[in-house]
């Protein structure tokens, strides 16, 4: 018996070491998994990310560890993207939103390998997001839940990444607030002594004084952001124009022409958007310092670049720019020309965008009808399942019933009468208190109150829109609006949203779409387009177009075109 007992103990302890060997291997495993597809990333090899992650995704280790999975299809989704295949990238995204929605034990979501896969994820969808589905409000969602889950571990390096993107996605929906937080992040580069990571930062900072108007210290954080850019940088072009754009604006514009043609030197290895970008930002120095032939140069060129290369990317800048330009030198043959062609591109674009919302209804349709079919499925098993529960319960219950039924039979009437005596005081201790606790007439006036404070307020500042049009200045803020009507930004914001369902920003559009509405359906009216929503308070031609079709149903031009027909046919 002790021999046996003994040889037992032994194996014991030999499978303890075997499994504790075993884990030690995998974890190793894992740690050269992260190295090599980190190398890889770094190298930009993008197929052999991919090739790697499905050959790691084929291993027996991979089948029962979703954090594997997670890792490796982020990465092989984020290398689709950067190859320019969403629609391989989308069937990874999917796979690996299954496993971030699923329910994990708190030991496989706090592993390294799932903590770095989450990240990958969530990169790779703000890139999905961004570049094929135009959605900035769901990438801008991503970049949110990465970097919260960042800040909560205290990961400085991922915290820096995804604020530099929550910053870059919502100056893409021109929040006002967009750069708030910038400088932070600017210091923590600088904690981490990241080159690359200063870079970004410093470009943001620069973006952030540039807006805010102050040149000096926008040019400072561009010379930071040049010092600190990684060599070989493939758009280190639009750093450069950003540069030249500073310099033109503190009024150095010699510097700034000089930083023009090195951002196209730069530019000129490759064409992509960062380079018709720097061509459109050039040309419109140039026409800004009335260098009228050579802005005239740059313009063409730039749109031949763009014409010359199969992309979506939108030309009406060089048509608007074009257009600006001929008609302050009374070439109107050739300013008409380039109008129209801007006209023609905003409603390609506008297209294009219906097209892909009817696609994805049509997705969004068929995923429905499975759904409803997998339901309709799980309903009749549940229907199974309840038959046999019903009875068992039924039977269970009347056996429980039974029993309580004889016990309280037999209870002695003593103890029979304390209870009912128990029950009859706590009845009329309950109406007592029921009678102390009910509302008075006085307390039912409180919320109208605070109604009817959200009202004045409301009053307010609609009178401030409607009678001094405050609309008009493009950059009226929540914060400024607050203080014209002595109130502050969140009283202001829930009264406007109280009363018209809106936010701030949207009500405001809507009166400025509102004044050009009248202007355009003014026969006599010539005022050119752009003058005419910088006068109603849009910065941005792309915003006023997009909100004038929502709201009208047709685009700027169309709308006075029409509203002249019907003058002259009266």
């Amino acid at each position: 018996m002790i021999q046996i007992g003994s040889i037992i103990r032994k194996l014991i302890l030999a499978l303890l070491l075997l499994h504790a060997s075993a884990c030690s291997l995998f974890l190793r495993a894992q740690d050269e998994i992260i190295d090599k597809m980190n190398r890889l990333s770094m190298l930009a090899d993008f197929q052999g990310v991919i090739d790697y992650s499905n050959e790691v995704l084929r291993t027996s280790s991979a089948q029962k560890n979703p954090a594997l999975h997670l890792f490796c299809r982020a990465h092989a989704a984020q290398s689709y993207i950067k190859t320019d295949w969403p629609e391989k990238a989308k069937e990874y995204l999917d796979s690996a939103t299954v496993i971030v929605h699923s329910d994990l034990a708190p030991d496989e979501r706090e592993s390294m390998l799932y903590i770095e896969g989450f990240y990958t994820y969530s990169n790779a969808m703000v890139l999905y997001h961004v570049y094929d589905q135009i959605d900035y409000h769901k990438a801008l969602t991503h970049a949110a839940e990465a970097l919260d889950l960042a800040e909560r571990r205290r990961d400085t390096r991922q915290s820096v990444i995804f604020g530099l993107n929550y910053i870059i996605l919502n100056t893409m929906l021109q929040e006002s607030f967009a750069y708030e937080g910038a400088e932070e992040l600017y210091a923590k580069a600088l904690e981490l002594k990241d080159g690359k990571m200063i870079f970004n930062a410093a470009q943001i900072c620069a973006r952030r004084f540039d807006y805010l108007g102050d040149h000096a210290r926008a040019k400072s954080y561009m010379e930071t952001a040049i010092a600190n850019m990684p060599e070989g940088y493939l758009d280190a072009s639009t750093v450069y124009a950003d540069y030249a754009k500073t310099f033109h604006e503190i009024g150095m514009d010699d510097r700034a022409a000089y930083y023009y043609e090195k951002a196209l030197k730069q530019s000129s290895r490759h064409v992509s958007s960062s380079t018709l970008l720097v061509y459109l930002s050039y040309a419109q120095f140039l026409s800004d310092i009335h260098h009228a032939k050579d802005a005239e140069r740059v313009y063409l060129e730039g749109l031949s670049l763009a014409d010359s290369v199969q992309t979506d990317w939108n030309r009406k800048g060089f048509y608007s720019g074009l257009y600006e330009l001929y008609r302050r030198q009374g070439r109107y043959a050739e300013a008409v020309h380039y109008m129209d062609k801007y006209i023609s591109e905003t409603d390609s674009v506008t297209r294009q965008r219906q097209k892909k919302d009817i696609t994805e209804l049509r997705i969004k349709y068929e995923t429905a009808v499975k759904e409803k079919i997998i339901a309709q499925n799980e309903i009749l098993i549940a229907r199974q399942n309840r038959r046999f529960s019903i009875i068992f319960s039924a039977t269970l219950l009347l056996v429980v019933v039974s029993v309580f039924l004889t016990v309280l039979y037999f209870q002695k009437r003593a103890s029979y009468i304390t209870l009912f005596k128990l029950y009859s005081d706590t009845l009329a201790e309950q109406k007592q208190t029921e009678q102390v606790q009910s509302p008075s007439a006085g307390q039912s006036v409180a919320a109208p109150r605070k109604a009817d404070g959200a009202n004045t307020l409301f009053r307010e500042i609609d009178r401030k829109m409607k009678e001094e049009r405050i609309y008009r200045e493009a950059g009226l803020t929540l914060e400024k609006a607050a203080e014209l009507i002595h109130t502050n930004r969140t009283y202001l914001s829930a009264a406007i949203k109280q009363q018209t369902g809106l936010s701030f920003i949207y009500y405001i559009n809507s009166y400025r779409i509102q004044e050009a509405i009248e202007l355009l359906s003014d026969s006599e009216n010539d005022t050119p387009l752009k003058a005419i929503l910088v006068n109603v308070g849009f910065k941005s031609p792309t915003t006023f177009y997009k909100l004038f079709q929502a709201t009208t149903g047709k685009t700027p031009q169309t709308w006075r075109e029409e509203a002249r027909l019907k003058c002259a046919e009266n």
